[in-house]
């Protein structure tokens, strides 16, 4: 029985449905005269349709047989409209002439069949004089469709569905008036009818072969790409709405991720293992009117810190300028550093590189973001002011407030072919409390973290950061150096780290960057998912006069499998080298594993 019904469906799909192409959706929003307005002082680009469907303004680019044909224009435009993305249509929204000359045949099929029923009858004589007064009431004979009929000329004109026209002389027989006003079969409106319905039946057959084509080829792309290939990804959809709902454009989305760690460290002394979930958070985030406003609410249930990011925002333009900008109020990270700003989803090892020890994640303040392009050039500016986070609040610790400032510039000259280089400074007060950096071996599970240095009664902090990123397809590098200047009532210290580090994709498109935000990005694997090799180098320096914390090295290796677009796999090495310490100089190794299922 299901097979039945399945056959009969398939039937009735491949007999009613119009033919479809892939498409790029960079605007939908209700139908309003200030949505209107809005649009029509927009620069769209030039395959770009403003279509009106239902009840909503859309704006396609682009009709395309294939779904990868769609995905060179998709990134081109994912620069200026965020929200863009691939659907599909109907194929004849983007043929204006099309639908145009089927209205026109639709229109002359009428005016032909009118003609057809009542019979013309001219005489010669009448001819004679219409052709000496030179009027344009002139009688021909036509042939259309392999029937040969007499019509007026401005007729056959205006119709398009006429086939060819033939001057000669009439003859007509002075009988026929006396005749009946019915014509012989050959001539009748009734043969003219079924003539059309064959061309029709005939042009059905083509579409369904050409429509069956098509599928074959729309299901091996959706292979490649890989959206639905497990059970539990069909279900993930009622966990978001990125279509806009209400007057609103209300969109939404729930998430959650979920990171367990296995570890093995063998130090000079002991071995041991470690197993944890490393990570357990969930978020909730929306936006209204077209993304302009926006906001997020995240929660951990693992780590020192429970708040995450707690933000409402605007974006939107300032037209005179051309620059885009970006504001926000609430708790949220500080984008001090690329890794640092990056989400640790994105980051190519388990943990951060050493020198991150010297960077405070998330504060209560504000944030203004200008983004700016030029051609292939992006410019980032970020100003934030901020003071203690919402759980230091909580363990009432004494307040520190702050200004940063990141600049960035990258050059984009294809979709995985990006360089990016940037600064940032950083300037906290600190009112007499202490200041404390200690670090690991960039591993969670390492029960001492032998460099570490504490340094009390602290006025100001200072900190320099500069950071380079490049990507050539399938390679990657970036590094950063970062200075801390710590200025206290017994002096200044002054500590430093840096990292490098580079990747290569065995499978896969390689790594991707958001130009927006100055960030790493979500590694989107294709069928067979993604293999990434990665290496680093890291160092921290924690002496410095009379405060000597200890240096340290670090030398890691990882493979990271991007299974898909929730699930991966992450596997670590690390040798870490400890110098100078009150506790540990020599070597010792980290082996760690990490599964993550994030949506």
């Amino acid at each position: 029985m299901r097979i039945f019904v399945f056959f009969v469906l398939t039937i009735q799909v491949l007999l009613y449905a119009k033919e479809t192409c892939y498409t790029v959706q960079i605007v939908s929003t209700p139908d309003t005269v200030a949505h209107r307005n809005e649009i029509a002082k927009q620069s769209f680009d030039s395959s770009c349709k403003v279509m009106y469907i239902g009840k909503k303004i859309t704006v396609r680019c682009g009709c395309y047989d294939r779904f990868k044909e769609a995905q060179p224009l998709l990134k081109k435009l994912q620069s200026d409209f965020d929200d863009a993305y691939i659907t599909s249509t109907y194929r004849y929204r983007f043929d204006s002439k099309t639908k145009q000359q089927n209205e026109n045949d639709s229109n002359t099929s009428q005016v032909v069949e009118s003609i057809i029923k009542v019979p013309i009858t001219v005489s010669a004589s009448e001819e004679k004089n219409d052709r000496n007064n030179e009027k344009n009431t002139t009688i021909e004979e036509v042939t259309f469709l392999g029937e040969a009929t007499a019509v007026n000329t401005e007729v056959a004109e205006e119709s398009p569905l006429i086939a060819k026209k033939v001057s000669s002389d009439v003859t007509t027989d002075a009988n026929m008036s006396n005749e009946s006003n019915s014509l012989p079969k050959e001539y009748s409106a009734g043969a003219y009818k079924e003539s059309k319905q064959k061309e029709k039946k005939k042009k059905k057959k083509k579409k369904k072969k050409k429509k069956k084509e098509k599928k074959k080829y729309i299901k091996k792309d959706k292979l490649a790409v890989s959206s639905n290939r497990f059970r539990y990804q069909r279900y993930l959809r009622y966990f978001k709405n990125d279509r806009g709902e209400g007057e609103w454009d209300y969109r939404w989305r729930f998430g959650a991720r979920f990171e367990y760690d296995f570890a093995y460290v063998d130090e000079a002394s002991r071995s041991y293992s470690k197993r944890d979930f490393r990570r357990i958070r969930v978020y909730h985030k929306g936006s209204f009117f077209d993304k302009k406003l926006f906001y997020k609410f995240a929660y951990s249930f693992t780590g020192p810190n429970s708040y995450k990011d707690i933000y409402l925002g605007y974006k939107g333009k300032f037209k005179p300028l051309d620059v885009r900008y970006r504001f926000k109020v609430g708790n949220f990270k500080i984008p001090f550093s690329l890794e640092s700003y990056s989400s640790s989803k994105y980051i190519t090892f388990m943990e951060r590189a050493l020198s991150d020890a010297y960077v405070d994640r998330r504060k209560i303040g504000g944030e203004l973001l200008m983004r700016k392009k030029v051609s292939d050039n992006y410019f980032n500016l970020f100003f934030d002011v901020f003071s203690n986070s919402i759980d230091e609040r909580l363990d009432d610790e004494i307040s520190h407030p702050g200004y940063n400032l990141r600049l960035t510039y990258a050059y984009k000259t294809a979709p995985h072919r990006i360089f990016n280089i940037g600064t940032a400074y950083q300037s906290q007060k600190f009112n007499s409390d202490s200041i404390k950096y200690k670090q690991g071996a960039e591993s969670d599970f390492v029960d001492t973290k032998y460099v570490s240095v504490k340094i009390k009664n602290v006025d100001t902090v200072a900190k320099n950061n500069v950071e380079l990123f490049g990507m050539y397809d399938k390679y990657s590098i970036q590094a950063e150096a970062t200075l801390v200047n710590v200025n206290a009532k017994k002096g200044k210290y002054r500590f430093n780290g840096y990292y490098v580090q580079g990747s290569y994709f065995l499978l896969g498109e390689g790594k991707r960057f958001s130009l927006k935000d100055a960030t790493l990005d979500k590694v989107k694997p294709t069928g067979k998912g993604a293999v990434e090799l990665a290496a680093r180098y890291s160092y921290i320096n924690l002496n410095d006069k009379d405060e000597q914390g200890g240096e340290q090295t670090d030398i890691g290796i990882g493979i990271n499998w991007y299974i898909s677009n929730e699930l991966k796999l992450m596997m670590n090495y690390i040798q870490a080298y400890p110098k100078n310490t009150d506790l540990y100089d020599g070597m010792f190794q980290v082996w760690q594993v990490r599964g993550s299922f994030s949506f």
